[in-house]
Order: structure tokens, then C-alpha cells, then sequence
């Protein structure tokens, strides 16, 4: 930065090594302090000793106003996204900072002293920000659940509040809840400071929910960070744990040298996991048996699992002397997690033979 004398014409060269790129500059006349704009903050030259303070503010500042009434300069935060756009108001006396959300992107900013109005020319909204010099002020912001922990697929509301902590009024605009830092939602304030938001698409697993509260010409942004979602409870067993194995079709006819099928279904109840293991035993001759899966082990949520038995009947008369096996399947079983087998039994009248197919405990 240089420093020309302004009745000689000759220079003084400044640097400030917390700043860089220094863009726009302003004067005030009545604190002989001059003020630049650098890449994320402001240098603060003393002009009768040209000496330098930094002060930090928002990303990039696009420009600065001073009131010199108030002694408050207003740097405008361009950024070009809209939840950093802001407004940085900087006291003149002390350097200390507040800053104000304006989420059209801050391009252009002005001071009408008499009025203690500031005017913040907004690029992407097409807008123009009017701020009150007088009320504008900090804020605190927390957020609750209604529901903590919450199943999932149920509703959870979750309220913001925005409280001022320094100066009057009532704070206005929008709070934005956050997943982390993926947007869930925009809501405004109601006139009593509050914004709520409801979901009952959080997924299973924990969830930090971020409420930022981002101004308005009045007041100052401020953040919680505060909730968690916990995974959705898992429903106890209403009986101890059991099973119920079912075949289908329930009747089978069998044509000599061709086979037939039948589907094995076991089921587990109330979480039961065991494993029942088939095997088809001593077979009438004739009679061929097999299964595609010798062993089932049982799900605890309680959906199918299966097994395919195949049975053959001899193509031969000379050892099949009927045109068909009808099968009937009578079901027997201990309840428990032992082994379980298909046994094949012949038998039946004298013309026509008779296998049943049962569940017999091992």
C-alpha cells in the first residue's frame, strides 16, 4: 500500500504481512483512520503514523463504507455462495467485530450518515439490503428434539430459537438445518424468535443436527450444534424362539421314469436361527430320493428359507408295478434345534402302493 503527501507528492510504501491482494479502500476523516480491503480481511492505517492493524472479516470483501457519526465501518463479503455472504460491521474504537448474513451476495455498499442507514447492493438477487445502523446486534441460537432417541420412519421436530444478546427487537429471517453440513431444510422465524422443522426420513445411524441462524439487517448470525438421531429400537420377541416347516405341493403323483418336486419351506419364529438337516433314509426299491440343499439354517427375521426334494419313481414295471405313487405328507417334529429327516415308507392297498413322506425327529 502507498501513502502519497498530499502536499508534496512523495510517497510512503506500507506492507501488512496478514494481508494480501488489496482491493478497495475508505476514509475516515474525522478518526484520520483509513481502511482496506484485502483477500479476508481489512488493514487499518493510523494516519498520523501510518502504522497498520489487521483486522479479520468475512471472504472476499468487495467493499467498505464508514460512517463517521457512528465510527462503524460496513465491509461488504461478496464470497458468491450464500451461506457465506455476509455483511461485516467493524468498530471504529476498538476494531471489534459483528457480523450480519446477506445471502444475495454483497457487491456494493453505501452510508447515509444523517439517517444511520446502510445500503448493501446485492449482485445475485438483484436487491438492495437496508440495514439499520442503530438495533443491529448479536444473537444466540439452540435447537431441542421433540423425540431423542427416535425410531426411524417416525416423525422428529426439531426447534430453533434465536435470541437476542445485545441491543432490542425481535430477531427475523430464516435458520437453515443441517445433517452434518448437508442441508435439510430451510425455515423461517415466527415473531417470537422460533423456526421448526420436522423429518421422518433421517436415516438409521447417529445424525449431528447444525442449526445456523444466518441474520438479518439487524442482527448477527450464530450456530448450535446439539442433536443426535439414534438407530430405531429393535422389537423384542413375543415367545420363545420356534419354527414351522411347510411342503408344497402337499400331494405328489408320480408317472413311472418320471420325477416329481416338492418345495421344503422352514420359517423361523421369534428369532429362532437353528439348522434342520434332511436326508431321505431307506427307500422302497424303486424309489430314488434327493434334496437340492441337505440342510436349512433359519433366518431370526423369520423369512423362508428352502430346500427342492426330487423323487424318482423306477421307469421298470417289473419293479413298479402301478401307474402312480400318490405321497402324503404327514408332518411330525419335536420343537427344539435338533436335526430333522425325510423318511419314505411303502405301503397301501393291494393295488395300488402307498409311500408317505413324513418329517421325523432325529
Amino acid at each position: 500500500m502507498v501513502v502519497i503527501d498530499g502536499a508534496s507528492n512523495t510517497t510512503t510504501t506500507l506492507t501488512d504481512t496478514d494481508a494480501g491482494f488489496p482491493g478497495v479502500i475508505a476514509v475516515n476523516p474525522v478518526t484520520n483512520k483509513i481502511y482496506v480491503a484485502n483477500n479476508t480481511s481489512v488493514s487499518v492505517i493510523y494516519g498520523a503514523t501510518n502504522s497498520i492493524t489487521n483486522v479479520p472479516v468475512g471472504i472476499e470483501p468487495d467493499a467498505i463504507a464508514v460512517n463517521p457519526v457512528t465510527n462503524k465501518i460496513y465491509v461488504a463479503n461478496f464470497h458468491g455462495t450464500w451461506y457465506w455472504s455476509t455483511v461485516t460491521v467493524i468498530d471504529g474504537a476498538t476494531n471489534s467485530t459483528v457480523t450480519l448474513s446477506d445471502d444475495g451476495w454483497p457487491d456494493a455498499i453505501a452510508v447515509n450518515p444523517v439517517t444511520n442507514t446502510i445500503y448493501v447492493a446485492n449482485w445475485a438477487s438483484n436487491n438492495v439490503t437496508v440495514i439499520n445502523g442503530v438495533v443491529h446486534s448479536l444473537s444466540t441460537t439452540t435447537v431441542s428434539a421433540d423425540v431423542n432417541p427416535q425410531s426411524a420412519g417416525s416423525n422428529v421436530t426439531f426447534t430453533a430459537y434465536v435470541v437476542p444478546t445485545s441491543g432490542t427487537g425481535t430477531p427475523t429471517g430464516t435458520v437453515t438445518f443441517f445433517d452434518g453440513w448437508v442441508v435439510l431444510s430451510q425455515m423461517p422465524l415466527d415473531s417470537t424468535g422460533h423456526a421448526v422443522y420436522t423429518s421422518s426420513s433421517l436415516a438409521v445411524g447417529s445424525h449431528t443436527i447444525n442449526v445456523n441462524y444466518w441474520g438479518d439487517p439487524n442482527f448477527s448470525p450464530s450456530s448450535s450444534l446439539t442433536e443426535q438421531i439414534n438407530p430405531a429400537p429393535t422389537v423384542a420377541p413375543s415367545g420363545p424362539p420356534n419354527f414351522s416347516v411347510t411342503a408344497s405341493p402337499t400331494t405328489l403323483v408320480l408317472q413311472q421314469g418320471q420325477p416329481g418336486t416338492v418345495t421344503i419351506s422352514l420359517n423361523g419364529i421369534n428369532g429362532y436361527t437353528g439348522t434342520m438337516n434332511f436326508s431321505c433314509g431307506t427307500l422302497p426299491a424303486g424309489l430314488g430320493c434327493s434334496f437340492a440343499s441337505p440342510s436349512l439354517t433359519a433366518k431370526a427375521d423369520g423369512s423362508a428359507v428352502t430346500s427342492v426334494l426330487t423323487v424318482t419313481a423306477a421307469g421298470s414295471s417289473a419293479m413298479l408295478n402301478q401307474r402312480s405313487v400318490r405321497p402324503l405328507f404327514a408332518m411330525y417334529w419335536t420343537i427344539g434345534f435338533g436335526a430333522f429327516g425325510f423318511v419314505l415308507v411303502s405301503g397301501g392297498a393291494r393295488r395300488k402302493p402307498l409311500v408317505m413322506i413324513g418329517l421325523a425327529g432325529c
